[in-house]
């Protein structure tokens, strides 16, 4: 195998440190070639180059019944007095700018269940 490696004996200390350098420089350019190859994959689609691959549709939204709440009601009635707060605090304070004290403008939150 190696030089200093007699054949069919114990593996030597030096040769197990070599063999694991090895193997772990082997992982690290395998790791390192699927990092490049998904950053060129990646520009490739932002330039046009590369056509995405297609989403799988969406399974179609069945209502339970009347009434019932869906899954994310839960969560928006949760959060409805958050999104009111923030509403107010981004209310405009009569700065023309709109960047009171130096800060960015703000921008309004939508309530998501408002239709």
């Amino acid at each position: 195998m190696l030089g200093y490696q007699p054949k069919g004996a114990q593996w030597a200390d030096a040769t197990m440190t070599d063999f694991w350098t090895g193997f772990g420089l082997g992982v690290l350019a395998l790791v390192s070639m699927a990092a490049l190859a998904a950053g060129l994959v990646g520009a490739l689609r932002v330039r046009g180059a590369l056509a995405a691959r297609p989403r799988p549709a969406a399974p179609p939204d069945n209502p339970a019944a009347p009434g019932a709440l869906a899954p994310g009601d839960d969560l928006t009635a949760l959060l409805r007095p958050l999104v009111e707060a923030l509403n107010r605090d981004a209310a405009p304070t009569g700065d023309p700018a709109g960047t009171a004290n130096g800060a960015a403008p703000h921008h309004r939150v939508a309530d998501p269940t408002a239709q």
